[in-house]
């Protein structure tokens, strides 16, 4: 082979393989946006701390499993969001809210004005694919107001850009980490989808939370004094005649009389299965009846087949009966308590232990007077 041309060759080679390393370094350039060194010592970010930080929300964990780990979203108003982890069953704080800013050293300042958090209910052995032993089962969520507020302060560690992972940019937040738990890694889920999945989600529990002591309850009404299995409705007050429930009847008793001033009511007992039921002529005198005229004047459920017009039964939470119904008047009565509902001249009483309904009575007031 002729020298000058390997020589040739050769120039010809090297050049390529210049122009192919130039290209290389551009696309890599390309692939990771270019940072600044920060002032806070070199973690990486392009020294606007606040546009780093805003769009979008952070996720502690690179990818979405069962559910979301824990979720910051730090907003252009500068509210904040914070979330707790959809599979840590054990934290009774579910979301905080507030203010937000960052110091040009790097330093995150989280003003928590409200906390959504589980109240009351009952820790027992974590199922399925929540990530902690115990869980909490039961509970209310209720809304908690700082006033003054707390200070959170997070030190904004390193920001890294990683091409290979769907969500390229993580951030080390390693006051978080102590905070929340996790190891401090956040990745940055950008775009509206999730944060405003985060947003929706914050609406509806603080809504739920809103409700718990009956500040949006529909007032109670005639329809509230009755119970239904889906098939059978009775209804408190109504008259015996008109009943039709397609259930066999255990057994009819004569209870005996109440005496109420000069006047006489009978009543009479009627056992189910489910449920007993207390016919009477009470009140008749008040009400423009006849004093043949037998309307149910009790109902006493006993077992969970039966719900309340709310949908409360035997077995249901207490945390539950007041999102149905509100705070009710507590009753102590022979070692027994619970809540009082009352409408006109009917009560609903809800016997309650453990946090649990035990037991449900709709009745009429029995009165005197002429």
């Amino acid at each position: 082979m002729n020298m000058a041309k390997g020589s040739y060759f050769m120039k010809k080679i090297s050049a390529l393989f210049y122009v192919f390393l130039l290209l290389s370094s551009l696309s890599a350039y390309a692939a990771e946006p270019p940072r600044t060194q920060g002032a806070s010592g070199g973690n990486g970010m392009g020294r606007d701390f606040r546009s780093e930080l805003t769009g979008g929300m952070w996720h502690a964990g690179p990818a979405l499993g069962s559910g979301w780990a824990n979720r910051l979203a730090l907003l252009d108003d500068s509210t904040f969001i914070y979330a707790a982890s959809e599979m840590d069953g054990a934290t009774r704080e579910r979301f905080i809210t507030g203010e937000w800013s960052v110091s040009p050293d790097g330093l995150l300042t989280l003003l928590r004005r409200e906390t959504l958090k589980w109240e009351g209910g009952e820790v027992v052995p974590a199922t399925g694919s929540t990530g902690t032993k115990t869980e909490i089962i039961n509970a209310a969520l209720v809304k908690v107001k700082h006033d003054p507020a707390k200070k959170i302060v997070i030190s904004v560690g390193k920001y890294v850009y990683d091409g290979s992972m769907p969500r390229p940019w993580k951030i080390s937040l390693p006051d978080a980490g102590a905070i929340w738990g996790g190891d401090g890694w956040w990745w940055k889920y950008e775009g509206d989808g999730d944060l405003n999945e985060l947003k929706a989600s914050y609406e509806r529990a603080r809504a739920e939370a809103g409700n718990k002591y009956g500040a949006s309850q529909k007032p109670l009404g005639t329809q509230d004094f009755s119970v239904s299995d889906g098939k059978n409705t009775i209804v408190l007050d109504s008259p015996v005649m008109d009943l039709k429930i397609d259930l066999p009847k255990k057994e009819t008793t004569y209870v005996g009389e109440v005496y109420s001033g000069d006047f006489v009511y009978k009543v009479h007992q009627h056992a189910y299965a489910d449920f007993d039921l207390f016919a009477s002529n009470a009140n008749y005198n008040l009400k423009g009846r006849n004093f043949d005229d037998y309307h149910i004047s009790q109902i006493t459920l006993k077992s969970p087949n039966f719900k309340t017009f709310r949908g409360i039964a035997i077995g249901s939470a207490v945390e539950d009966l007041i999102r149905a119904y509100g705070p009710g008047e507590k009753f102590n009565r022979d070692g027994a308590v619970g809540l009082r509902y009352t409408f006109g001249d009917m009560n609903l009483e809800f016997g309650i232990k453990n946090q649990r309904v035990q037991g449900i009575t709709a009745s009429v007031a029995v009165n005197g007077g002429h």
